[in-house]
Parts: structure tokens; C-alpha cells; sequence
């Protein structure tokens, strides 16, 4: 005798049945996970800053990590800033524009040469070069070792100076853009690269071939705005 009780009963098994096996597969399809928890994933590959970027007082940054220093009335000195010598990683050559050369702020104000690859760097202000670094040119390997100090680039005769610096970040928020570009570089590298600086070691030189060892001027040229 067919029993209507049980009918519906072994209908709801199977309606349960085939939701728990459609979950499954789901989550199996997606990868195993919600989309929260991919983001709480992502969110744990972010290496903390642990202070790893130099930022001096008295100095101003462009969001391209050029750096400016008003050393005299009218007169900068300019470089790139740790970030970025810690991205590109060793420096062979430098690229410097003649003296006299223009340049504008935000537009490619010099060239550096690491491997057999070249990235241009913006300039954090306009004016006239007046003077270049000869020694840095000589022993690019400054830069990377003293980047506001030894390792500066360029002077230039800066005649909107103040509204230049408008565009220029110090102090706080200096420290942010530091962060904000080491987050958003360090969801890129690789676990492997993580591993070495949780590790306790010296962190990596040249994190963008942490990103992609082949293309990392690409990659370096995104971060420096080039």
C-alpha cells in the first residue's frame, strides 16, 4: 500500500540530499573556498611593513618614489626613494640628463639599468638640471646603499618649487603611500618570497622579480608610475 508519509518523506532526503551535493561541488568548483575566506586568504599573504622603507624628515615624496629635498632657496635635490631601490634591486647603471636639461614633475625625469632591462623614473619637480651626482654615476650601488644621502641624483633649479611641493607627500602621509604600495605589491609576491623574510633573512633585493622574474621591469614600472 503506498504510503503518502513516507512519499514525502523520501522526497525531502532526496531535496537535502541534492543540496549538500551540489554545495560540495561548489565550493569544489570555486576552489574550495568562500569568497570571504579567499579574501582572508589574500588578506595573510600581505607581509607586515615592519618598517622596512626609510622615510627621513625634511624629505617629500612623489607618488612615482622619486624624492625632493629642498637643501637651498630655490635649488632640489632629488633622488628615488627607498621603495623604490628596494624594487628594483641592484642598480648597474644610471641614465642622469645633461646639465641644463628641463624637466617637468610627473614626467620621466631619468633612466636606471638593472640586468639587461631599463625603467625610467618620474621627476618629483620641475625646473633645470644644475647639478648630477658623478659619484653615484660611478657606483650606482650608492643608491641602493644610501638612497637620500650618498645615493642622491640630481639638483634642480626649481622655479614653482612651492606649488610643486603641493603635489609632494611627507611625514604621515609619506609613511602611507609606503604602506598602501607594500600592500599592494605584497598580495603580488610570491608565498616563496614570504617565506624568506618571516624567516628572519634580509629582505629580498629587488622585489619585483618576486612578482615575475621575467617581466619584472613591467612590474617595476607600475609601481613607479612610468
Amino acid at each position: 500500500m503506498h504510503d503518502p508519509y513516507i512519499a514525502k518523506g523520501l522526497e525531502y532526503l532526496l531535496g537535502i540530499t541534492f543540496l549538500v551535493l551540489f554545495t560540495g561541488f561548489w565550493r569544489y568548483a570555486i576552489g574550495g573556498a568562500s569568497v570571504a575566506e579567499r579574501a582572508a586568504v589574500r588578506a595573510e599573504r600581505r607581509l607586515p611593513l615592519l618598517d622596512m622603507f626609510r622615510v627621513p624628515e625634511g624629505v617629500m615624496f612623489h607618488p612615482g618614489h622619486a624624492w625632493m629635498r629642498a637643501d637651498a632657496p630655490g635649488i632640489a635635490t632629488v633622488g628615488m626613494d627607498d621603495f623604490a631601490q628596494q624594487l628594483v634591486g641592484p642598480i648597474a647603471a644610471l641614465d642622469l640628463p645633461p646639465l641644463g636639461t628641463a624637466i617637468e614633475q610627473g614626467a620621466r625625469g631619468w633612466r636606471l639599468k638593472a640586468d639587461s632591462k631599463s625603467v625610467d623614473m618620474v621627476s618629483p619637480v620641475t625646473g633645470r638640471v644644475v647639478a648630477i651626482n658623478e659619484a653615484a654615476l660611478g657606483n650606482p650601488a650608492a643608491v641602493n646603499e644610501d638612497p637620500f644621502g650618498r645615493g642622491w641624483l640630481m639638483k634642480v633649479e626649481a622655479p614653482r618649487l612651492v606649488a610643486n611641493t603641493k603635489q609632494l607627500l611627507s611625514g604621515r602621509a609619506a609613511r602611507d603611500l609606503m604602506s598602501s604600495s607594500w600592500d599592494e605589491l605584497s598580495a603580488l609576491l610570491s608565498p616563496q618570497v614570504g617565506l624568506v623574510m618571516h624567516d628572519g633573512g634580509a629582505p629580498v633585493k629587488g622585489f619585483a622579480r618576486g612578482v615575475d622574474a621575467e617581466n619584472w621591469d613591467a612590474i617595476a614600472r607600475r609601481f613607479l608610475r612610468s
